[in-house]
């Protein structure tokens, strides 16, 4: 892996790890009851239920953002395939590529540059 597919990978992992904090906490603010029941906590923060619940995967619109950030542009298609997304841009130097991005952390797992 090159330095700069390295510093792509640890600005995308940053940006994924940020949203999934503004996430939590927003969930945090707005989930609950006013109840004081001890069950309702315990419910509300339950390992287990931590455990089975997947992470959501990113909107169109949050990849565009976190592709955008680390310096890319032109960003003409986002499809979800094969439980990745892709995506064609164009890098910091102007060059088309094809991104392939985890769907719930936004880390680039694959890019491929196009003539």
């Amino acid at each position: 892996m090159n330095t700069k597919t390295r510093k792509m990978t640890a600005i995308a992992l940053s940006i994924g790890a940020l949203m999934l904090v503004g996430t939590a906490i927003a969930g945090s603010h707005s989930s609950g009851t006013g109840s004081t029941d001890r069950n309702d906590v315990r419910q509300e923060s339950s390992p287990a239920a931590e455990q089975t619940a997947p992470e959501p995967y990113m909107t169109e619109e949050e990849v565009a953002a976190a592709l955008e950030a680390q310096g890319y542009s032109d960003i003409k298609k986002i499809e979800l395939e094969k439980g990745e997304y892709e995506v064609k841009a164009r890098d910091a130097d102007g060059k088309r590529v094809e991104i392939y991005l985890d769907p719930r952390t936004g880390e680039i797992l694959d890019s491929k540059y196009k003539e």
